[in-house]
């Protein structure tokens, strides 16, 4: 998602720091929840919706 189907606004912060987390968590297979925290702020900042409580 955050590679191949995410909105123009790849650039701004909350897209790297996400995509970032999630490569970290896929290398390590740890740190999921982070990774996970990391992406969903990164759908708000980018308007796009999220069900945060699943």
């Amino acid at each position: 998602m955050l590679a191949d189907r995410w909105l123009e606004d790849k650039g701004n912060d909350g897209w790297e720091a996400a995509r970032a987390a999630c490569a970290r968590a896929l290398e390590t297979r740890s740190n999921a929840e982070g990774a996970r925290a990391s992406f969903i702020t990164a759908a708000e900042k980018s308007n796009i919706r999220v069900k945060a409580d699943v």
